[in-house]
């Protein structure tokens, strides 16, 4: 006897790309259609916050000093 899987994919997994920014989004479920990533999904609910990969080398040590010199950023 099978026993019953109760997680949300049944099928396969595929590659798309995310909807607002074409960044290829790995491990998608074979029947979506389309799929925002995580990045998109930071930015939409808090458009300030600093997300580390999209900054520069400048931008990074701004950043570092900013959190080092107040305990936090400022964002």
């Amino acid at each position: 006897m099978k026993k019953p899987t109760f997680g949300s994919r049944t099928g396969g997994v595929k590659t798309l790309e995310c909807k607002e920014c074409k960044a290829k989004v790995h491990n998608v479920d074979t029947k979506a259609d389309a799929v925002t990533c995580w990045k998109c999904v930071a930015k939409s609910l808090n458009p300030r916050s600093a997300i580390i990969s999209d900054m520069s080398k400048e931008e990074l040590e701004r950043f570092f000093k900013k959190q080092k010199k107040n305990g936090r950023s400022e964002n």
